[in-house]
């Protein structure tokens, strides 16, 4: 059996053991790269494992032969692999400067007693809390802090796992991939989507795959059949900021919606009530009836290189808002400079299924794709975006805008009503 062939037996197990992972799992993209002896994973879900893993005649850089792992302990490797960027931390080393040998112990102590508790096998040696003598259920921040206080990492290393990879730090290994900057920014400020030469996942991707699997959690967990640090995780990836702006963005769109409704429109299509007195004189002109357009609510997502991270997460947790506000299905355009989607949604699945992009800014194609429309033109559109790029000169007729404005790079419209989200 190849290496390969092995691989793709321990993804299968792994999504049979927690299939509320399915997603991130099957956008794993494999590079093999003999001498890593682990895997390990960029925060683009590019996996890189060692083929020697699954070698009988394999040895460690001492000369000593290495028991090949089973289907079961790729498997645990791989539900751990996904972890560190379905957990973040890659950008939560980073925002603590911490030391990437540490923190690669901290944040495997986090995932592992998860994974444990769940049953997943994992190859020997594999750290958890115990193993810095630490109580299971803290985040990596706590146990950085344990490990920073001896300043160096226990004696006891792994010989063969997940451990020391790199996976969680914030500046991995040569050859692992890009570590995270800051908030998935370039040095220009902006977000870098590109896909590297393995064919790694866009930012977008990635953040897209992230909600997906929460709200799957969420739905598992539902039925009590997920990890309680699991449940956490996702709670933690989908709640609403406490702050204000979530009900004066359900107010402006309510009331848009309610505008709409109070207007009238002449139309000649239904007769009017008032056709009747009319009738009573010859070569009477037909009166037209007047009825109360139905609101048609769009919602516009911009998914431009300035849009990183964790702006692409507010902007799924406010689509996910719009979607229960309105209570019906909406039109959902995905734009940079160019329209990715332009669809019908009815749920924050369909919403993710959609997102794409990661280039240059320009809201004018979203709009002009939504004046286009024969059907379903939208009467309220709701923008979420961080403001940067050229906005068309006036607001469309008809089209009642709120942006929804994201991030730090935020530049004001020139018209629509507006809505800032911290």
């Amino acid at each position: 059996m190849t290496p390969e062939q092995h691989l793709a037996i321990a993804r299968a197990l792994a999504v049979r053991s927690q299939p509320y992972f399915v997603s991130i799992i099957r956008a794993l993209v494999p590079v093999p790269q003999v001498g890593l002896r682990t895997f390990s994973v960029s925060k683009d879900l590019v996996l890189r494992y060692d083929p020697e893993l699954f070698n009988e005649d394999g040895f460690d850089e001492d000369g000593q032969r290495i028991p090949p792992w089973t289907a079961q302990q790729a498997a645990g490797v791989i539900l751990h692999e996904i972890q560190h960027p379905l957990r973040k931390h890659y950008a939560r080393c980073d925002k603590n400067q911490a030391d990437p040998s540490l923190w690669n112990i901290a944040a495997d102590c986090e995932i592992n007693d998860d994974l444990v508790a769940a049953g997943v096998t994992l190859p020997d040696g594999a750290y958890v809390p115990r193993s810095i003598n630490c109580a299971d259920g803290q985040l990596a921040e706590f146990y950085y802090e344990e490990l920073a206080k001896n300043k160096k990492p226990p004696q006891a290393k792994p010989k063969a796992c997940c451990g020391g990879c790199g996976s969680g730090a914030g500046n991995p290994s040569p050859g692992e991939g890009d570590g995270e900057q800051g908030d998935d920014s370039d040095e220009n400020g902006g977000a870098s989507a590109q896909h590297n030469d393995t064919g790694g996942r866009s930012a977008q991707e990635v953040e897209a795959i992230r909600h997906e699997c929460a709200v799957s959690v969420e739905e598992h967990a539902s039925r009590g059949s997920v990890p309680a640090g699991f449940a956490r995780w996702a709670k933690a990836t989908r709640e609403p900021a406490k702050v204000d702006w979530r009900s004066q963005l359900a107010r402006l769109i309510r009331a848009k919606i309610a505008e709409v409704v109070g207007q009238q429109i002449a139309t000649f299509t239904r007769i009017s009530r008032l056709q009747s007195s009319y009738d009573r004189a010859r070569g009477a002109p037909r009166a037209p009836a007047y009825a109360a357009p139905r609101p048609k609510v769009a919602l516009v997502v911009d998914t431009s290189g300035s849009m990183g991270s964790r702006e692409l997460e507010n902007a799924l947790r406010e689509c996910e808002a719009v979607l229960k506000v309105v209570g019906a299905p909406v039109e959902f355009v995905v734009c940079d400079a160019a329209v990715h989607t332009d669809t019908t949604v009815r749920s924050i699945r369909d919403v993710m299924n959609g997102l794409k992009g990661g280039g240059g800014t320009d809201f004018r194609p979203a709009f002009d794709a939504l004046d286009a429309r024969k059907r379903n033109r939208p009467n309220v559109v709701v923008f979420i975006t961080d403001g940067c790029g050229p906005f068309p000169a006036a607001q469309p007729r008809g089209m009642h805008t709120i942006f929804a404005l994201i991030g730090r790079h935020v530049e004001m419209p020139p018209w629509g009503a507006i809505v800032r989200v911290d």
